[in-house]
């Protein structure tokens, strides 16, 4: 779509004259005297102006040599409706001005496909998917929810330190205000201080009835909790692919604080030997709860097993006070429980 160029259009939009009587077109009649109707600049202008204002109002740019550009502004603008699993596609090289069907045309962030999917699309019930090209990305933000089954953010099923999602000034994936995102194959590693909210340098990072489900993950170095939920927040495994890998260190793996984490039979790969300053398990903040029985471990940490505070409680299902990996002896206090 593009306004006409020709050398005899004017620079500036002229103001419509007078409205006539409404009416119709015809090509006239010579033979009753019927003049063909004269299509005025007027109408003309109102034709280009309302095409161009709903392409301009998707955010796109007017391209002359692009004739897809209505139907893409009302993709963006309205929703569609599924009636078969979908993919859409995300790259480091991608554009979000892209429309994400073909990896040549792929996103460049998780967040824009999971504001797309929300926004745009009646899942009717079928699952969407966002596939990952190889690469490092930027931190991701999930807020509110996709109504329907929770989007699936897919990674390399082979190998999942090929794609990494990486904060240096916070978390790495937040998921918030009941949002849920499914996290499959990928890495992530954060910094940044611990301490604010928005701040912490967290893997996964879930509050406010947000939630994340997780499967076949890669653990990098955070500054403080590979897993963290907060104010109702949920991290849980997927019904499959119950398995991830730990390949650096954090303050804690598993920090429920006022959150839930349940990671129960699953096989847990340490590679390494990752530190955990406060405790590979930590719950605190009352309601905080670590459900983890049932675990394998392969490999070692060094740090405390597990930090109980605050009427908190950690579950093993009775696996002892040596089950989470470490070399130091675990603590409770102010009637945590570790079961």
């Amino acid at each position: 779509m593009h306004r006409i160029d020709v050398p005899s259009a004017i620079p500036a939009l002229p103001t419509p004259k007078q409205p006539g009587t409404p009416g119709y077109y015809t090509d006239g009649d010579p033979t009753t005297g019927l003049q063909a109707t004269i299509v005025s600049d007027d109408w003309c202008n109102a034709v280009q102006e309302e095409i161009a204002y709903v392409v301009e109002q998707s955010g796109l740019v007017l391209s002359k040599t692009d004739r897809t550009q209505l139907y893409q502004a009302i993709g963006k603008l309205t929703r569609i409706r599924l009636t078969a699993p979908a993919t859409w596609y995300i790259s480091p090289t991608g554009n979000d001005n892209n429309n994400g069907l073909t990896q040549a045309t792929a996103w460049q962030t998780i967040t824009k496909g999971y504001n797309y999917i929300r926004d745009h699309v009646d899942v009717a019930g079928f699952q969407t998917t966002l596939q990952l090209a190889n690469g490092t990305y930027a931190a991701a933000s999930c807020s509110f929810p996709v109504v329907g089954p929770a989007p699936i953010v897919l990674g390399n099923t082979a190998d999942p330190s090929q794609v990494i999602v990486n904060n240096p000034n916070g978390p790495a994936i937040v998921a918030t205000n009941g949002a849920t995102i499914v996290c499959n194959s990928f890495t992530v590693q954060a910094a940044g201080p611990a301490g604010d909210y928005g701040a912490v340098g967290s893997g996964i990072l879930t509050g406010g009835g947000g939630g994340a489900i997780i499967s076949n993950m890669r653990f990098g170095t955070c500054s403080l909790y590979h897993m963290d939920a907060r104010m109702d927040g949920v991290i849980t495994m997927g019904a499959t692919g119950k398995n991830y890998t730990i390949a650096g260190s954090a303050a804690a793996h598993m920090g429920a604080l006022g959150g839930y984490i349940a990671t129960a039979d699953t096989a847990v790969t340490l590679s390494a030997t990752p530190a955990f300053s406060q405790g590979y398990a930590l719950a605190a903040g009352g309601s905080g709860q670590l459900d983890a029985w049932g675990c394998t471990f392969t490999g070692a940490a060094t740090g405390p097993r597990y930090n109980g505070q605050r009427y908190a409680s950690i579950m093993t299902n009775g696996g002892g006070a040596n089950y989470f990996p470490g070399n130091a002896a675990g603590t409770l206090a102010n009637g945590a429980l570790y079961l």
